[in-house]
């Protein structure tokens, strides 16, 4: 058995691109963005992690 599908997992096979599409979801809203190529998904995906992890190692600094 598989993990829960929640509403981003239900909104990707929705779209026109499901294989370039991902969803990020803040505690406001949910943004589904859709890359125009698979190297582009791959930049947006490196720029999205990096943010995360950046802002997540600042708030756990003393």
């Amino acid at each position: 058995m598989g993990p829960a599908m929640g509403p981003a997992d239900a909104l990707a096979p929705q779209s026109p691109k499901p294989r370039l599409t991902f969803c990020l979801k803040t505690f406001e809203r949910l943004f589904c963005l859709v890359a125009p190529s698979a190297e582009a998904l791959r930049i947006w995906m490196d720029a999205v992690l990096a943010a995360v992890g950046a802002r997540g190692h600042r708030q756990g600094a003393p």
